[in-house]
């Protein structure tokens, strides 16, 4: 049961269910917020259900009250024409200002006209004296007739275009009857005048004099009714709500309280829906199979703070677009269950539907690296300031040269910065010689680099030189250089090389001398016993196992006495004790002849021999001699290690610059060496010995190939043993070039 649950809960099915479940919740709820947004006006629809008592009506009542008040108070047209509705406090402040700015005025006319001191008056003199003076008064009126009468009419224009905008509103307010009258004008919509009339509808107000009556009284209208009641204490104001616009009122505020709750109860659900599907998606995402290891997507590759930055710009667009929507004509209609399929809901619910899933898509990727604890360390920021602290402490760890270069380097940029700041704040007086103490730093900072890097450079050229093998050549530079120590640290490593390579050649020529020596000492009686090993061959002896004795000696004298050569040769050949006598050979030629004196062997061998050589294309010049005896050992090696039943490939084959000998067989054992090691001496790649060899044929081969400049190779691929041979192409007409 456990299994089948853990399988349910790391189902893709499921969690794909649950990705569906969490967009397309929350596209629904979204929309349906931005319906409700658009849709319903007031939310007092869920705490007050008559709208009798609501404040909205309250509003409208206060509202159309100002309105009237208003009205009442610009009288009418011809009052207004004749400035008798003028706010004079208001008219008072802007005749102050031109005042004042009449005042400012001519005290930079009086000293333009450069009087006296004692005849010139400051402004604040002038202004007292303006003050004080009916002439400079009458003076100001004369002057600014123009601009007070321009005043005044601008101030008569702006209040009848208020008046005319107000009477407008009035008489297109619907669901009002109203009677108003200061005793000069009377507005009124209904030839009733009596207050019975209008305090018989649910919604009224009446003022008449020093008499209110307000119905319904709430907490919203009172303090603005006794406010307007003192405003128009002298107005008398009859108003009222028509039954029929409170009856139209109420069935639309019912159906925005319908509308208000069946769209909180959608997103109530929703919402509960995306809970559950995001606690889901969290918790699955990104667990393996055994629960422990975490799985990425090719999301995921993104940096932390670039997924992060992908979150914040889809919420914000998500948002900006939200508000163009609800302020814009979608969605007008309110949204119910059976208006699902409306063009305008599948489309805002699409545009949420996307939203949703990028910025998801973004948070499981958060999510994922939070259980994997890599959300820090996979930000681009952490990336960049790791790196820079790493660089930190590398020049910090880097020794005294790097931090006197680091120190000249950071000095350098801050005088620069230091001079750029000056130059900008002290102008073009001091630019120029700031450029030449920038130009002496520039030129300063270049001298201190090259006095710096000489000494490295000189380093690195006699290290070059010690590479090529001169070990006496010293390097030399001023004690007082930074790289002072690298140059003795140099030199005493050349020193204690040229001293191992003396040591060396030194033990390697004793070697050589050691083998000569014994296998010359070896030569005279090693030969001795050979001939008389072959003198009691021919005699009849008795014992008849005496004759097979002296075979087994004979037989291995002559082991012997070959091992002995071989090893003379290649001391000699090693050495560079020997003569060479070079001339033009064709390498297929010489193949085929060291074949032809070794058939014998290969047809009693069970191997195929697979040669490719054709003559005339491969000449070498070589010491044939030599040559032959490689060709020979080569083969030799074939005969003794090459599996039965098998093909030995013999390929000669060549290029502009040189000619190639390749062998290839199958070994009968397994090769467990190195292909370097079977090269050296004394090295036998059968390590069982279940055949005759000394482990010097390769070796032998080896040093006659390079004494005639060339190389032999062996390269070993599980049971494959492969031999190249390498040499410089001779000319058919002339020598071949130098070799190597």
């Amino acid at each position: 049961m456990d299994t089948e649950l853990k399988k349910i809960k790391r189902s893709p099915i499921v969690t794909v269910f649950a990705f569906l479940l969490v967009v397309v919740s929350f596209g629904i709820a979204a929309t349906i917020f931005a319906n409700q947004m658009k849709n319903v006006h007031n939310l007092e629809v869920l705490s007050e259900r008559d709208y009798v008592k609501s404040s909205e009506l309250s509003s409208h009542q206060q509202s159309f009250l100002e309105d009237l008040n208003h009205l009442l108070k610009y009288g009418n047209e011809e009052n207004i024409k004749a400035g008798n509705s003028i706010d004079k406090t208001d008219f008072e402040i802007r005749k102050q200002r031109i005042f004042d700015d009449w005042c400012a005025d001519l005290d930079r006319r009086m000293e333009l006209a450069d009087q006296p001191n004692d005849d010139k008056p400051s402004a604040s003199t002038v202004e007292s004296k303006l003050q004080k003076s009916q002439v400079i008064k009458n003076k100001f009126e004369q002057e600014m007739a123009g601009k007070l009468a321009d005043l005044r009419q601008e101030m008569v224009d702006s209040e009848f275009r208020e008046y005319r905008s107000l009477l407008q509103r009035v008489s297109n307010q619907p669901g009002f009857y109203y009677y108003a009258t200061n005793g000069v004008v009377t507005y009124s919509n209904t030839e009733q005048r009596d207050r019975n009339y209008f305090t018989g509808f649910q919604a009224y107000y009446v003022v008449d004099k020093s008499v209110s009556k307000i119905y319904p009284t709430n907490k919203d209208n009172t303090g603005f009714y006794d406010s307007a009641f003192d405003y128009a204490s002298n107005n008398t104001i009859y108003l009222a709500v028509n039954d029929e616009y409170l009856a139209q009122k109420q069935e639309e505020w019912d159906r925005q309280y319908e509308h208000l709750h069946y769209g909180m109860r959608v997103i109530a659900g929703a919402v509960l829906l995306i809970c559950i599907g995001l606690l889901y998606l969290i918790w699955g995402t990104g667990r393996g199979n055994d629960g422990q290891t975490i799985q990425f997507q090719l999301i995921d590759r993104l940096y932390t703070d670039i997924a992060l930055f992908g979150i914040l710009t889809v919420v914000f667009s998500w948002a900006i677009l939200m508000v163009q929507l609800i302020q814009s004509n979608f969605l007008d209609a309110p949204l119910f269950i059976s208006d699902f399929l409306r063009p305008d809901f599948l489309s805002a619910t699409l545009f949420n539907m996307i939203s949703c899933s990028l910025g998801l898509w973004l948070l499981l990727s958060l999510v994922r690296r939070l259980k994997n604890r890599s959300l820090l360390k996979e930000s681009l920021t952490y990336q960049a300031v790791s790196k820079i602290w790493t660089m930190i402490r590398t020049i910090l760890n880097s020794g005294p040269l790097f931090m006197k270069i680091a120190a000249a380097i950071v000095l350098l940029v801050a005088s620069v910065f230091v001079l750029s700041a000056l130059m900008v704040t002290a102008g073009s007086r001091l630019a120029f010689f700031f450029f030449l103490v920038l130009g002496a730093l520039t030129t300063f900072a270049v001298y201190y680099t090259i006095y710096v890097v000489k000494p490295l450079q000189v380093i690195m050229d006699g290290v070059k030189i010690i590479k090529k093998g001169q070990l006496d050549h010293e390097i030399v530079i001023n004690e007082n250089s930074l790289f002072a120590a690298l140059a003795r640290d140099v030199n005493t490593l050349a020193d204690g090389l040229k001293r191992a390579l003396a040591k060396e050649i030194k033990a390697e020529r004793m070697k050589s001398e050691l083998v000569t020596n014994v296998s010359h000492d070896l030569k005279t009686p090693l030969t001795s016993i050979i001939n008389y090993a072959d003198l009691l061959s021919k005699e009849n002896l008795i014992p008849e196992s005496a004759n097979e004795y002296v075979a087994v000696i004979k037989k291995k004298s002559e082991r012997l006495k070959q091992m002995t050569q071989d090893l003379f040769e290649i001391s000699r050949v090693q050495s560079g004790n020997i003569t060479m006598e070079m001339e033009r050979i064709d390498m297929a030629v010489l193949v085929n002849q060291s074949l032809a004196e070794l058939e014998e062997q290969i047809e009693g061998s069970e191997l195929e021999f697979k040669v490719n050589a054709q003559e005339g294309q491969a000449l070498v010049m070589a010491d044939g001699k030599r040559l032959s005896r490689v060709l020979e050992n080569l083969i030799q090696n074939v005969l003794k290690y090459a599996l039965t039943k098998t093909r030995v490939y013999l390929t000669v084959s060549a290029d502009e610059t040189y000619v190639y000998v390749e062998f290839k067989n199958i070994a009968n054992y397994e090769m467990n060496f190195h292909e370097d090691e079977i090269l050296e001496r004394f090295v036998r790649g059968d390590q069982a010995r279940t055949t005759e060899g000394s482990g010097l044929g390769l070796a032998i081969a080896q040093s006659n190939i390079a004494a005639c400049g060339g190389v032999l190779k062996v390269t070993v691929d599980g049971d494959l043993f492969k031999v190249m041979i390498k040499m410089k192409k001779a000319s058919l007409d002339g020598d071949a070039p130098a070799n190597p």
